[in-house]
């Protein structure tokens, strides 16, 4: 028996096979045991690195909201540089707008004060000339009181003398009578242009005849030139220039401011004028509803450069040093005041040697009444003859008193006397034949005011007069609205005391008594 070579032999290949398949296994169970190992590192690996992961996802997520709360502040932070750099830009923009303005006000202060530096140069060089007007008018003042007393105290001391001739005594008569006039002028103006200053001054509206106020006012002024009150030595004569469409109508106006603005004229133009005309005239103004009266001379006329002056407070201008023009230089001062506060302008055209225009506008207010012409006044030396009339004076004043009873018996009227407005109801309830009453405005108790309304209560439609020495040409509006028919101021005038009387008695009064 041949036996195989042990490794050809059973138990060889069965041994061979059982270490190969035991060594597989123990490769397999090392494999696994390996596999598992790793597993098992790994798992603890990624175990510890899932921790790390989401530790580092936490942190990155809190770094992340981190970040994205730091995103929001540079955002806020953002806006608020925005806004800062807007609320910079719009500081900037106006600290260059206030720079602006504070250039602007600096000129504008330094203007202002160059301003008010000539504006107290000019005040300065005013209060000057202010302090030289008033003393030069206080001086002149001073002059045209003391100048037609001196006359008035003299010639009355002289009238005393027994030795007067007739002729002597009615001159020096007429010379107390002109500066008695003169003075009484000067009084006016003064209460006038204080009354202007102190803003008192009322303007009384009602219906005016233009052709009654300009042919009064001439007439009146024509007088004076007859009996040399004014413009003595002159041979002037003064005219009167009014349209037709004029003559009949009435306007609403004041009357006697426009007298006296027109007396003014008239008077300056007579006294600087030796010979000619002066001439008085209205006309209407085409383009505009205004009247313009003017006063027109053949004077010393007035140079330019004085042209402006004359119309200033206090100031007077002598062209002609050959002779002394009296007055205190308030008249055109005055006037123009008067003017404005009439809604009109004054001007001037005047050349020197060839006389003088002053112009002078009012509004045209027609009135809707029809045309009534006012009763003229009858200026002249003739008593009138009113015999038989009765006349009630109340006059609380003797010395008054006996001056109008010697002027109203001169003319023949019969008078009755009354010292209070008690003795005047007293007289009136009575059976009486009185035809006009004056009636005095300062009485004792009752005052003529309470008196006329007492009056007017009893149904007595007899006129009733205001005579007064509130001589203010605005108190007349007010007498006439209280109910007084006309008045006439003191010191009166005894043509205008006539005048006033043939004006309320009737043609059948003048009869019947």
């Amino acid at each position: 028996i041949v036996l195989p070579p042990w490794w050809k032999t059973w138990w060889f290949r069965t041994l061979f096979y059982i270490l190969v398949a035991g060594m597989l296994v123990m490769f397999y169970s090392i494999s696994i045991a390996f596999y598992r190992s790793h597993q098992r590192k790994l798992s603890v690996l990624v175990k510890e690195r899932t921790l790390q992961i989401e530790e580092v996802a936490t942190t990155l997520e809190e770094k992340q909201e981190e970040i994205n709360s730091q995103n929001e502040e540079l955002m806020a932070q953002r806006d608020e540089l925005e806004k800062a750099n807007t609320l910079l830009t719009e500081q900037k923009q106006q600290i260059l707008d206030q720079n602006k303005e504070l250039d602007e006000h600096r000129n504008r202060l330094e203007y202002l004060v160059e301003e008010r530096t000539r504006e107290l140069i000019l005040a300065k060089n005013k209060a000057v000339e202010s302090d030289r007007l008033k003393s030069s008018f206080l001086a002149n003042l001073s002059h045209e009181i003391r100048t037609p007393l001196n006359a008035i105290l003299g010639f009355s001391t002289l009238l005393g003398e027994k030795e007067l001739s007739d002729n002597e005594r009615e001159e020096y008569n007429s010379i107390i009578q002109s500066s008695s006039n003169t003075l009484l002028d000067l009084i006016s103006d003064i209460l006038d242009i204080s009354k202007i200053e102190a803003g008192q001054l009322e303007i009384d509206l009602h219906e005016v005849s233009l052709e009654s106020v300009l042919n009064d006012t001439v007439g009146i002024f024509n007088l004076l030139i007859k009996r040399q009150d004014i413009g003595s030595n002159k041979n002037l004569l003064l005219k009167v220039v009014l349209p037709d469409e004029l003559r009949k109508i009435q306007v609403i106006t004041d009357k006697l401011r426009i007298e006296q603005i027109l007396s003014n004229l008239i008077s300056n133009a007579i006294k600087f004028t030796r010979q000619g005309y002066v001439e008085v005239g209205c006309s209407k103004l085409i383009d505009r509803e205004m009247l313009e009266f003017y006063v027109k001379d053949t004077g010393t006329g007035i140079k330019e450069e004085n042209q402006q002056v004359i119309f200033e407070r206090f100031r007077k201008v002598e062209e002609d040093k050959t002779y002394l023009h009296r007055g205190a230089g308030l008249g055109l001062a005055i006037s123009s005041q008067l003017i404005n506060l009439l809604g009109g302008t004054i001007s001037l055209s005047s050349k020197p040697g060839e006389g003088s225009v002053f112009y002078f506008t009012i509004p045209l207010i027609k009135s809707d009444s029809p045309y009534n012409p006012i009763l003229k006044a009858r200026i002249s030396d003739r008593i009138p003859d009113f015999k038989n009339l009765c006349v009630m004076v109340a006059e609380d004043d003797m010395f008054n008193f006996k001056y109008i009873e010697r002027i109203l018996k001169k003319a023949g009227l019969k008078v009755v006397h009354a010292e209070n407005g008690s003795q005047v109801l007293s007289m009136l309830k009575k059976p009486n034949d009185i035809k006009l009453i004056l009636l005095d405005i300062k009485m004792p108790g009752m005052d003529g005011i309470e008196t006329l309304h007492e009056i007017r209560k009893m149904n007595v439609t007899l006129p009733v007069i205001a005579q007064t020495a509130y001589a203010l040409a605005d108190e007349v509006g007010k007498f006439r609205k209280e109910g007084f028919d006309d008045y006439i101021a003191k010191p009166i005038s005894v043509n205008n005391l006539y005048f006033m009387i043939e004006k309320y008695l009737k043609p059948s009064d003048r009869l019947n008594g």
